[in-house]
């Protein structure tokens, strides 16, 4: 029995061991496999009812070194089809190696793309078991997803790298966030559905006065979908009132003036929002209450401001600067007709009784929404010095 056993486990090694088929099925070499960091989503300009998709790599190393180093270069490939897939595998026409999606960070949309059905372009990357499902999505306002990838590889920093940076740095100003892909597919998944993706730019016309030679990509704002097709953009105060709402902010400035027109920097150090809907007779109230607090870090002028009159009249401003952000949104929502601020999922939770009686006949609700918003902040304190640089120089 026991010389049996062991002629079998010989046989079956012999066998294994021969011929030239690979006899773990699935597998493949890393140095036949081409590793997409970035994808980018187009809807050709011309007209033509196909999808462009245009992806690039890590820095392979380049076979002529510059200056005596070895350069590490990114790889991009271009490829369309009728549909993602179909764009996707036609990659194999010309691509050295097996395509892998494992590594994908950042899903860019070009605008066309984006004005048709967004959750059709994303559809098979949730599908894909290769793709991570926290994956960030942008939208790339006024441009193809191919140009900011092209646009992007003459530069030091490599795509991934520079998105990733741009989304770290958006908690600093609280203007934009990121978005999971997982996020996005969700939202869009429900009926009537409005939804936000953060947006970046290479045409910057907003802010013509930030500029960084080779590193031109700008994080702005959200693009705003109104069933699952892209409608426009929000930015500045608009994106940061959004913020406020949806408890989305992280960090940030807010510029205040004294009774004497001197200027004081403030900034965020936590805000929390609560959105309490009321409803009465079929019609519906909406409250939006906020806490924040700041601290001030820059003090331009001589005067004195640290008395209680002069710090709530600081505050008093910076209530003013805030609802008018929120304001400024929700105006934006409601000449829109676009619930991208989510309330009537909020509704539903407190009232959803009432919600499935009057749903229905609500098709401009969020126009018919009295909209209050009450807004307590405080300021802390003033970091290491109590009085600005010129009050002490008089002394």
């Amino acid at each position: 029995m026991r010389k049996g056993i062991i002629s079998f486990i010989a046989a079956l090694m012999i066998i294994c061991s021969t011929g030239c088929k690979n006899p773990i099925k699935g597998r493949t070499e890393i140095n036949k496999i081409l590793f997409a960091t970035v994808i980018g989503i187009d809807k050709p300009i011309e007209g033509k009812d196909t999808v462009k998709i245009t992806i690039t790599t890590p820095g392979i190393e380049s076979k002529k070194p510059k200056e005596g180093k070895k350069q590490a270069e990114p790889q991009i490939l271009t490829a369309e089809g009728s549909s993602f897939f179909e764009a996707l595998r036609n990659f194999r026409f010309f691509a050295d190696r097996k395509m892998f999606l494992g590594h994908v960070n950042f899903i860019l949309i070009g605008e066309e793309a984006a004005k048709e059905n967004v959750a059709d372009c994303l559809d098979i990357l949730v599908r894909d078991h290769e793709l991570r499902l926290n994956s960030k999505v942008f939208v790339v306002k006024g441009n193809m997803a191919e140009k900011v990838i092209n646009y992007a590889a003459g530069n030091d920093e490599y795509l991934a790298s520079q998105l990733e940076n741009l989304r770290t740095n958006a908690g600093g100003l609280s203007h934009s966030s990121g978005i999971e892909l997982l996020k996005v597919i969700q939202t869009f998944g429900k009926k009537k559905s409005s939804t936000y993706i953060p947006y970046v730019t290479i045409n910057n016309t907003s802010y013509p006065n930030m500029t960084s030679a080779n590193k031109d990509i700008y994080m702005e704002g959200y693009a705003i979908f109104k069933e699952m097709n892209l409608i426009g953009y929000i930015r500045d105060g608009e994106s940061r009132g959004f913020n406020w709402v949806k408890n989305k902010i992280d960090s940030g400035v807010i510029v205040l003036t004294t009774k004497k027109d001197n200027i004081v920097s403030v900034e965020i150090i936590d805000s929390y929002s609560k959105i309490v809907p009321h409803i009465t007779d079929d019609h519906i109230d909406v409250s939006i209450n906020l806490k924040m607090s700041s601290n001030i870090v820059e003090i331009n002028g001589s005067e004195k401001i640290f008395d209680e009159s002069t710090i709530e009249f600081l505050e008093n401003q910076q209530n003013n600067i805030i609802k008018s952000e929120i304001q400024s949104v929700i105006a934006y929502a409601k000449d829109t007709n676009t619930d991208f601020l989510d309330i009537f999922s909020i509704i539903e939770h407190k009232y959803p009784v009432k919600w499935a009686k009057i749903k229905n006949k609500k098709e401009k609700a969020i126009e018919d929404i009295r909209f209050d918003v009450e807004v307590q902040s405080r300021i802390n304190r003033t970091y290491t010095i109590k009085e600005s640089s010129s009050t002490k120089g008089g002394k």
